[in-house]
């Protein structure tokens, strides 16, 4: 028996394991909500806003590294996803938003809340469709998945009001099948970094999140260099647990340790990560980044050694051509000034800070009402969040004061608009989350 195009995108997506769906129902979804009411795989997160539920299925899928699924009804509703399906862009991560749309006569026309969702979401999108057949569906659908997962952004199916009720004719289930894949660079290029590296005397090493699931190569790479790790904030989860090499951020949220380190180093590593604060590179060093993105290479910072791959397979080919093992001093000093730093850093997370002689004299100036000082309540959140907790920041203080006084330790997570820098996305990301 055929199915309609509501039931066959609800099984696609239970074939998929996805298991919620976050939108905002209304009167061009009913076709499909009422499918997902009916299926025993997927569950139905009713949102307040649109933007929320973009926001908690791009945190879904930044957590599980598969795809995440929202939905928004016709005209605003789909306007209102736009921001939450910027930011699963600029993290790079895999989401499906599927948006209603007036019925297929109407389109056109002008109608009551009609809007072109192929336009509208042109800069956001790795694929955008609208389907005007049922036939279409199972293609169209293979489509927007395997681009989302694939180059891991954002793909948006618009489904007209009067076709999600329509039986597909030429039924298949569709086939998402995607093989891993990892690559490296060609040897002579690699030859090339490794000649750079074996020159140098103090390398410094900027870690991102495209590094985190090659901890150990990474680790080890910093051994064989003996070089501090700066490590963006994403990449705080990961890399700061556990790590005698890191030394903390740099740019708006940084420390001085940090900052020192890149500037003192004559050879700077990028990897995997696209920092975009230049005016926080340093100047005049020998600079390799190594990513998976081409278009990363170089955006930021002049490069010299250009190294497209994953990281881990990048970094085990480097370790092959290491040779020698360079003094510690380089970072020996920026340990210390990083350790010399923290240590400071601590004393305003004491309750009593205020009492004390300096306190006292800094109150008069920033807390003349006594407040609760926000180091001293990021440091209790801290203490009392489990070792698997998973902490969502909002843009702004909240997240400077995250970056400094809460540990990524255990298999903890962490999640913000760390590159749309997009304001309340931190309750819809929890959501997500849980």
């Amino acid at each position: 028996m055929a199915r309609t195009v509501a039931h066959v995108l609800v099984d696609s997506l239970a074939q998929l394991k996805v298991r919620q769906v976050f939108g905002v129902v209304g009167d061009a979804l009913n076709p499909l909500t009422d499918a997902i009411s009916r299926s025993d795989d997927l569950e139905w997160i009713g949102c307040r806003h649109e933007e929320a539920a973009a926001f908690a299925a791009g945190a879904q899928s930044q957590l599980t590294g598969t795809l995440g699924v929202c939905m928004g009804t016709v005209g605003p509703g789909s306007v209102h996803l736009l921001n939450g399906l910027y930011d699963a862009a600029k993290s790079h991560t895999p989401v499906l938003a599927i948006a209603g749309q007036v019925p297929l006569a109407e389109m056109g026309s002008d109608a009551f809340q009609e809007v072109d969702n192929d336009l509208l979401f042109r800069d956001v999108a790795v694929y955008r469709a609208t389907i005007t057949d049922p036939d279409q569906l199972p293609v169209m659908l293979e489509n927007a998945v395997r681009a989302a997962l694939a180059r891991k952004g954002v793909a948006v199916l618009t489904v007209p009001a009067d076709l999600g009720d329509r039986e597909v004719p030429h039924d298949r289930a569709p086939r998402f099948a995607l093989p891993p894949s990892s690559s490296r660079p060609d040897d002579p290029v690699l030859d090339e970094a490794a000649a750079v590296l074996n020159a140098a005397e103090r390398v410094t090493l900027l870690v991102g999140a495209g590094a985190r699931h090659a901890r150990t190569d990474v680790l080890e790479f910093a051994e064989r260099l003996a070089a501090p790790m700066v490590l963006t904030l994403k990449a705080k989860e990961g890399f700061e647990d556990d790590n005698p090499y890191q030394v903390g951020q740099t740019g708006l949220i940084g420390n001085p340790a940090a900052a020192k380190a890149l500037d003192d180093a004559e050879v700077l590593v990028l990897l995997g990560t696209d920092f975009p604060y230049r005016e926080w590179y340093p100047s005049g060093k020998k600079v390799i980044q190594a990513d998976l993105a081409p278009e990363h290479i170089g955006r930021r910072v002049p490069v010299d050694v250009a190294l497209v791959g994953d990281v881990g397979p990048t970094v085990r080919g480097l370790l092959g051509r290491l040779t020698g093992q360079p003094g510690t001093s380089h970072l020996d000093r920026a340990r210390d000034r990083f350790d010399k730093w923290y240590r400071s850093q601590l004393k305003l997370t004491v309750p009593d800070h205020d009492q004390g002689l300096l306190g006292k004299a800094r109150s008069t100036l920033d807390n003349r009402d006594h407040l609760i000082r926000p180091e001293a309540l990021a440091r209790a959140v801290d203490e009392a969040a489990a070792d698997d907790a998973v902490f969502t920041s909002d843009t702004g203080m909240a997240t400077v004061w995250l970056s400094r006084f809460v540990q990524m330790r255990g298999t903890r997570r962490l999640l913000g608009s760390y590159n749309l820098g997009s304001m309340a996305n931190a309750m819809p990301q929890a959501l997500g989350a849980q």
